[in-house]
């Protein structure tokens, strides 16, 4: 069942395809492209420890995926669409399964109490974030990996249990997914009593989450090995007195652990809910996570300036929150199912004006509405299974299916309609400008800016790009791209945003607080000398740029092709399909070049205001080095004391991990490489061992000592991380072993039958009939339409809009029509469970 009330919140991903909404926040422009591009790496040059594709170049492995990631290699067989749909509907499905079984089989629930409690966390799952992909999986790990435990089972489905964990360890992000997860995982075989915590099953999960460990060790050695050269710094905290550091940090726990659909029927229950059992490990999920994710989140970071955490990110810690309510909402709707206890109106009220007050403040209208519509769903059920309710309970259940209809649009929405989303068609195809710029770096490599435009665009056709979304940016790189952006910084406020910003890096202006709009298409943004310096050919904007002439010449400007041919000619196309206007950037300098005298400065700032006041000859003759950084025996002349080009430089071969340059010097120099230094780079030049340091601050200097024709081959190898994958081997073996060690013990309990203390089994009549079912979900869907109209505008005036009328009303309906299933199956006396 849980699979078709999913295909409610994937119809759109699963039957328009590439016409479809993609969410391209946190998910198209920092994962699913970057996974696709990363893949086609690999298919290319097989195995490389190089990753050239933005921001300079990054080690291969200090990512959040592998090279060799599931993802990566099915991108390049199955188009990118086509697997977010369907980890879309995995992700959507299973959270709702997962949390049903664990709500039912282990916290002893009523079996309507499970159900709802699965819908709230399916609903809270349409957030669709890629790097959160196992917390919307965790439940149904959870389950699954007590299924591996169970010797008593057959061995095919311990098998089947086995794999579907496999395939989430191989989706997972190894950084997000540890620090939290384990100890969830740890904490509910703790917590959930003697049937579970034994100590087989306590090994059992250091088997599986040290496996997971050394499966992933290379990433997890590059990257901390990466740590020196992180981005993230913090900024003052800046508190005017105890005071307000107390209401800040409230204010961020607040969003971080109450803001959810749960909380005003949890609040309902609080008293009685404190006294079931599994309360606190429910209540677990929920504080101590909020706690740690305030303090990492908020201003309370710059604490950690100076301790072992300063690199660390557990922001994320707040991703158990959804799991917390989930439980929470279940344990608190089997006390009011029950009776008998005296219930806190009081205290509900406090919540929904607490809840209110987030709305206003944190949250949006539509996410307090959906606490609204599950607080509704929740008495509904409330008055259908509690003790005392009679047969005829029609208007009860025709209440249940509308406020679970209203609650899966308005879960729908919240997702759309807070977040960017875009045709998949209409950013990610057919751009045949882009295409020639793919073939024409073939030749030559070279560098793309993105204006007001996703990275992620000319990254999917495997351009590599001078920006990045994500946070895993080297610092002096960044550093360099600040004087880059300089005109856009004019003032401490802007340079201290830019400073402390950890999760971009891009030419756009970035948004800062109490700031008007900056407008993005100007010229004048970008300092058209260091454009140069990083081997930004082209520039990419949807829009023309303001003044661009001054230094850049239009190469292009034209639609892309619709995603559908059929689409050619129609009203549709011009809503499927996106102009851009390609710069091309005068005077670029290439990847490598050869500068003939050098300037050594005490200080790296130094050298960044040098490299920001130079103009373009001085850049390209002239190699910048801070005092720490420069070679013994240089010996080069100053800007200025020789005549001539030093010489020419070409490449012949080009691949991540390696580079050839062959080129005739006048006179001896510095090779100038525009990629991010990095300690593993080593360089022969005409066939002897030559230094690679750093220079111009960021990048990549190799000394060529005699004039003369020349070869210089630069390689980067770290063999170590290449060795660590012996030890993944042996993770993988123990994660393999880690069914037999948890199975050593007596099995961790059978599913439960119904209680003899559960509520009554509705009556038959209960579920209202399949044309009152309709007609309440296209009631329901007509007026969310409404709302939009008023809230958002007219609906046919964009094309997104009329997209967003037809799609949430039809969750709505597929909601409706699976309440109804869901009231009828509950009918049947003694069923067991709805999996």
């Amino acid at each position: 069942m849980f699979v078709l009330l999913a295909l409610a919140f994937c119809l759109d991903t699963s039957v328009l395809g590439p016409l479809s909404l993609v969410r391209i926040h946190d998910t198209f422009d920092s994962t699913f492209i970057q996974q696709f591009a990363r893949g086609r790496l690999f298919l290319e040059y097989g195995p490389h420890s190089w990753n050239p594709l933005s921001t300079g170049g990054s080690p291969a492995f200090a990512d959040l995926f592998t090279e060799y990631g599931i993802v990566n290699l099915l991108s390049q067989f199955v188009p990118v669409w086509l697997l977010n749909a369907a980890q879309r509907l995995l992700f959507v499905a299973v959270a709702g399964w997962g949390t049903f079984r664990l709500l039912r089989e282990r916290l002893e629930t009523s079996l309507p109490a499970a159900a709802l409690g699965a819908c709230l966390f399916m609903f809270t799952a349409q957030y669709q974030v890629v790097g959160r992909s196992f917390e919307y999986v965790f439940p149904m790990f959870f389950v699954w990996s007590l299924d591996l435990f169970n010797a008593a089972l057959p061995l095919r489905r311990r098998a089947f249990c086995l794999a579907g964990m496999l395939l989430f360890y191989g989706i997972s992000f190894v950084v997000i997914t540890l620090p939290c997860f384990s100890v969830a995982h740890l904490g509910l075989v703790l917590g959930l009593g003697p049937r579970v915590r034994t100590r087989a099953h306590i090994a059992g999960v250091f088997a599986l989450w040290t496996g997971y460990v050394l499966v992933f060790i290379p990433a997890m050695a590059s990257l901390l090995a990466y740590i020196p050269l992180a981005q993230r710094v913090y900024s003052p905290a800046g508190y005017s007195g105890f005071w307000d550091a107390a209401g800040h940090f409230l204010r961020i726990f607040g969003h971080k652990s109450l803001i959810n659909p749960a909380l005003l029927l949890v609040a309902l229950a609080l008293p009685a809910l404190l006294r079931r059992r599994f309360a606190g490990l429910a209540l677990a999920f929920i504080i101590p996570p909020g706690l740690i994710a305030t303090v990492f989140q908020g201003r309370f970071s710059q604490w950690l300036q100076n301790s072992f955490l300063a690199k660390m990110d557990l922001s994320n810690a707040d991703f158990l929150v959804p799991l917390g309510y989930a439980l929470a909402l279940p344990l608190a709707l089997d006390a009011l199912l029950e009776g008998g206890r005296k219930c806190w109106w009081a205290l509900a009220a406090a919540g929904a004006a607490l809840a209110a007050l987030y709305g206003l403040h944190e949250a949006t209208g539509e996410e307090v509405l959906l606490s609204v519509a599950f607080l509704a769903a929740g008495l509904c059920l409330v008055r259908l299974c509690g003790r005392g309710a009679g047969t005829r309970s029609r208007p009860a259940a025709a209440g249940l299916a509308l406020a679970l209809a209203a609650a899966a649009m308005v879960a729908f929405s919240v997702q759309r309609l807070n977040l960017p989303h875009a045709m998949y068609g209409k950013f990610f195809g057919n751009h045949a400008s882009l295409e020639r710029l793919a073939g024409e770096a073939n030749s030559a490599p070279f560098r793309v800016g993105c204006v007001d435009l996703p990275v992620s665009v000319p990254l999917s056709y495997g351009l590599e790009s001078a920006e990045h979304r994500g946070v895993l940016i080297n610092k002096y790189y960044k550093q360099l791209f600040g004087r880059l952006v300089g005109p856009q910084l004019a003032t401490p406020e802007k340079r201290e945003y830019f400073r402390t910003y950890g999760y971009d890096l891009k030419l756009t202006p970035l948004p800062r607080p109490g700031d008007a709009t900056v407008p993005p298409f100007r010229a004048a943004n970008w300092n058209p000398e260091l454009l140069r310096l990083f081997n930004i050919r082209y520039l990419v904007s949807f829009k023309p740029i303001e003044g661009i002439e001054a230094y850049a010449d239009l190469r292009d400007a034209s639609p892309n092709r619709p995603p559908v041919p059929l689409l050619r000619g129609t009203p549709v196309e011009r809503f499927s399909t996106m102009p851009l206007w390609v710069y091309e950037v005068r005077d670029v300098l290439p990847r490598g070049w050869l500068a003939g005298s050098a300037v050594t400065l005490p200080e790296p700032e130094q050298v960044l205001e040098a490299l920001a006041g130079a103009d373009r000859a001085t850049l390209a003759d002239t190699a910048f080095l801070a005092a720490g950084d420069a070679p013994a025996g240089l010996g080069l002349p100053a800007p200025g004391q020789a005549s001539g080009p030093a010489g020419t430089v070409r490449i012949s071969a080009y691949s991540p991990d390696r580079i050839v340059f062959e080129g005739q010097a006048e006179r001896p120099g510095v090779l100038l490489v525009s990629n991010n230094f990095d300690e593993h780079w080593k360089a022969l030049v005409d066939g002897a061992p030559e230094q690679v340091f750093r220079a111009d601050h960021a990048f990549q200097g190799v000394h060529i000592a005699r004039p003369g024709p020349f070869r210089a081959e630069l390689t980067y190898s770290n063999p170590l991380i290449w060795r660590l994958h012996w030890i993944s081997l042996a993770g993988a073996l123990l994660v393999l072993l880690a069914g037999r060690i948890g199975s050593q013990g007596p099995p961790p309990g059978v599913p439960l039958q119904l209680r003899p203390d559960s509520p009554c089994p509705l009556a038959g009549e209960s579920a209202p009939g399949l044309g009152a079912t309709l007609a309440l979900g296209l009631a329901a869907g007509a007026a969310w339409d409404a709302y939009f109209i008023i809230a958002y505008g007219k609906p046919w005036e964009y094309s997104l809009n009329a997209y967003h009328c037809l799609f949430f009303p039809t969750a709505g309906i597929i909601t409706a029509l699976w309440v109804r299933q869901l009231l009828r199956r509950l009918a049947a006396a003694g069923r067991p469970g709805l999996d």
